[in-house]
């Protein structure tokens, strides 16, 4: 518990909830319109959908003025923190903290002392379980570490490669636990915020309530805490009074406890099925903000959802089922950067021919045919490593043009002949391009630092795709690399 001077109120979810806001954003604005408010949201979808709807004056007017926003801004918790102690952080050279890069430390980790890590080091589930153990980790003290890492090998083993990686990543890098447990919070930057309103706090960190406990003393600040009247539901709610050691009695609240079996015959129509409810409900007057769909699996349901939203023209706010790594330009980068730790495998060069329209030769518009180059290897029986290309590329060309010569010499027609030397032609040019492929991706060449991998990435992309403003149809995804790519240099 810490202590606090937030001012906590109890509200039910949904209109409840955002009839409460809004008459605090009216009563905040009851002398001057401009007066500064900020929103403290959990998710930035949350801050998105929560603006149109106090837009909208659905939920009352925000202002003696009436409808509309004007001076009031929505952030999370982290954007918050940002906003107050994050330049101390970037003055003194350090860059936001990023999953990949805590990876590039796990790695490094691993590789330098692996323990009972050591059969599965290399295995990608084992870093992204790292990761995720990373992020839950941060949250605890070094007197909290030592409890968890006493009570086995395992845990002892997690925690030692949680605080090698903290300390690998300390000097250049920092996250929102570091913003939240910066002791030099500038007044002048809270008071510019205006009142603080805390909107629904979901799974409250405990730096993250004690950054917001430490905020309060410099200005004001309420917090909405919602209660859905079910005791399992609203175990976060309870955990975030007690953080803030503050009596709330819950509202009065009739939980919802109509519900109904449908039996379908598989995800399609389980999915054809939820949409002809929802638009039954729509019929019936309820609003969309209303209706939520729970699915217990990303895939293939995601997808499905999407699909038959789209198709019977419903708009829906959620994670879309395509990411960057599913177009054209995400799945090249994936087998690029799968190429230098597979020495030139078959099946690995194939995929990344496959996965875009390859530029043959460096400043030439010529695309690989990945068709019948994939023919022409796997006739040539290759398998892996530059030496293997080469013997099996040279000798698959010897034998299509010696089958030429005898075609000829026995038909006296050119054009099987012409099929065979073209089928040589295309084996030298198979092996000019991997040769070129094995020079940029041999691991022994390859930079040892972010700005290095980062600029032979764009190099590789410029070389095998083109310029990126030739890359019509992959626009908004080349910008989202070129974001990354900035992020990490």
């Amino acid at each position: 518990m810490v202590d606090t001077v937030i001012e906590l109120e109890a509200v039910s979810f949904g209109r409840d909830a955002t009839e409460k806001l809004s008459q605090l954003l009216r009563y905040s604005k009851s002398e001057d319109v401009f007066t500064p408010v900020s929103v403290i949201v959990p998710t930035n979808y949350a801050a998105v959908s929560l603006r149109r709807d106090l837009a909208s004056g659905e939920y009352g007017p925000t202002s003696w003025v009436g409808t509309g926003l004007i001076s009031t801004n929505f952030l999370t918790s982290y954007r918050l923190a940002e906003a107050i102690t994050g330049d101390s952080f970037i003055t003194r050279g350090r860059r936001p903290l990023r999953n990949i890069v805590i990876g590039a430390a796990i790695r490094q980790v691993l590789l330098d002392e692996p323990g009972i890590f050591r059969p599965v080091a290399q295995h990608g589930s084992t870093e992204r379980a790292l990761v995720r153990a990373y992020r839950e980790l941060r949250d605890l003290d070094d007197d909290q570490l030592d409890v968890l890492a006493a009570l086995g090998e395992r845990s002892s083993e997690v925690v030692r490669v949680h605080r090698s990686s903290e300390n690998l990543l300390r000097e250049e890098w920092f996250d929102e636990f570091d913003l939240f447990r910066a002791a030099d919070i500038s007044t002048e930057r809270v008071s510019e915020l205006g009142k603080l309103v805390l909107f629904l706090p979901q799974q409250l960190a405990t730096t993250e309530a004690k950054f917001l406990s430490h905020v309060s003393e410099v200005s004001p600040v309420v917090a909405l805490v919602g209660f859905t009247g079910t005791d399992g539901a609203d175990r976060d709610s309870r955990r975030t009074v007690d953080f803030f050691d503050t009596h709330l009695s819950p509202p009065t609240i009739r939980p919802a406890s109509r519900s109904e079996v449908i039996s379908v015959s598989d995800p399609d129509d389980e999915v054809r099925t939820t949409i002809r409810s929802i638009v039954g409900l729509l019929d019936q007057g309820a609003t969309p903000s209303q209706i939520a769909v729970v699915f217990p699996h990303r895939n293939p349901y995601s997808r499905l959802l999407e699909e038959q939203f789209d198709a019977a023209g419903i708009c829906f706010s959620g994670d879309s089922s395509r990411t960057v790594a599913h177009s054209m330009l995400g799945r090249f980068i994936l087998s690029f950067l799968a190429l230098p730790d597979k020495d030139l495998k078959v099946n690995e060069v194939l995929d990344f021919l496959a996965s875009a329209p390859v530029r043959q030769f460096p400043d030439s518009s010529v695309k690989t045919p990945a068709v019948s180059w994939s023919r022409n290897v796997m006739s040539a029986g290759v398998n892996t490593g530059l030496q293997d290309w080469s013997k099996k590329l040279s000798r698959h060309r010897e034998q299509l043009l010696a089958t030429a010569n005898r075609e000829r010499l026995r038909t006296g027609d050119d054009r099987w002949a012409g099929r065979y030397e073209r089928g040589a032609l295309e084996a030298e040019e198979i092996l000019t391009f991997v040769t070129e492929l094995n020079q940029i991706v041999t691991p022994g060449e390859l930079p040892t630092n972010w700005v290095g991998l980062c600029s032979w990435l764009r190099d590789a992309m410029e070389r095998y795709l083109g310029p990126s403003d030739e890359l019509e149809a992959s626009k908004g995804d080349t910008a989202v690399i070129a974001r990354v790519l900035d992020q990490l240099e």
